[in-house]
């Protein structure tokens, strides 16, 4: 396929976690063909170039829209509009490496540790906050000519999905009201199973599994909610057992190579492009909810005929 000279918040959010277990040697990462030497420098170079972009575009708070890498290995914004979803991921990927590395005895890492904190300290969610509407925007638009921003009015973070962790981030270091963490929606509907069940679980945009990304950063599953991410799992089972699938939904590629606004249609307050493919990604993070029932379900779908490469597992059958 193309390869893709751009990134974004919500890639590095993934990539940052990523190498901080290798260098942490954690037990499951044992197989990963890095080292933990190279995986800090490689995590040095990521905070670094961050700082240096920081630096070099000031007016966009610290904040990242979608970058362009340039054939000459420069980046540049690639876009004016930055998104507080995408930010909030990648947030508290930063943190995560501060909380891992900040009181080691390494030097070396205790460095890291302070270059992740330098990018947290330049980060102010008010930049995204809506005193009206008590909540943040989805997005806000920087004008070139007068150096301001402006929110879009159309697209808030209005619910307890992706968005969280902006909200939550901004809330506990005071930089937002925490009546814009109360005025998150916990939207839920009524799914009937293939049996006659009738379980209520949350209802999704598109009801794709990557909307509920804040699983991997923040204790749910300790919560009160628990039993509605159960539920959402227990769904996107039945729906991948009626339409014998592999694995479960998420907006990805589809096997085809077009990028899909893909759910479970019954439990999605969106209309869906398709709801016939197994996304891998989106089966890895059922163990998010379930590690059990998710790894079972992630087994099948790596056994699926010809499903890994040698650079790895299809994105989606």
């Amino acid at each position: 396929s193309e390869v893709g000279n751009y990134t974004a918040a919500s890639k590095l959010s993934l990539l940052i976690p990523f190498l901080l277990k290798v260098i942490q040697k954690d037990p499951y990462y044992r197989q990963v063909k890095l080292t933990p030497e190279e995986a800090t420098v490689k995590l040095r170079q990521t905070l670094r170039t961050l700082l240096e972009y920081n630096k070099k575009y000031p007016d966009y708070g610290g904040f990242l829209p979608w970058v362009d890498i340039r054939p000459n290995g420069t980046i540049a914004p690639a876009s004016t509009k930055v998104p507080s979803l995408d930010n909030g991921q990648l947030t508290w990927a930063l943190a995560a490496v501060v909380a891992a590395l900040e009181d080691s005895s390494d030097t070396e890492f205790r460095k890291i540790a302070s270059m992740a904190q330098a990018l947290l300290h330049a980060q102010d969610y008010s930049k995204f906050y809506d005193p009206k509407a008590k909540l943040l925007h989805g997005t806000i638009q920087y004008d070139t000519e007068n150096r301001e921003w402006s929110g879009d009015a159309t697209y808030y973070i209005n619910d307890i999905f992706e968005g969280t962790l902006a909200v939550l981030w901004g809330v506990l270091n005071c930089q937002i009201p925490e009546e814009a963490w109360d005025n998150l929606a916990i939207p839920t509907i009524e799914y009937i199973t293939r049996h006659g069940e009738k379980i209520t679980t949350l209802a999704g945009f598109r009801a794709s599994f990557h909307e509920h990304w804040a699983l991997a950063y923040l204790p749910i599953m300790s919560s009160a909610l628990a039993p509605l991410y159960q539920n959402y799992l227990y769904a996107q089972a039945d729906h991948a057992r009626r339409n014998f699938l592999p694995g479960f939904i998420s907006t990805a590629y589809d096997p085809k190579g077009v990028y899909r606004q893909m759910g479970v249609p019954a439990i999605a307050y969106n209309p869906v492009d398709r709801s016939d493919v197994a996304v891998l990604y989106a089966t890895a993070m059922s163990m998010l909810i379930s590690p059990t029932v998710g790894a079972a379900w992630l087994t099948k779908l790596y056994a699926f005929k010809d499903f890994v490469t040698p650079y790895g597992g299809y994105e989606s059958v």
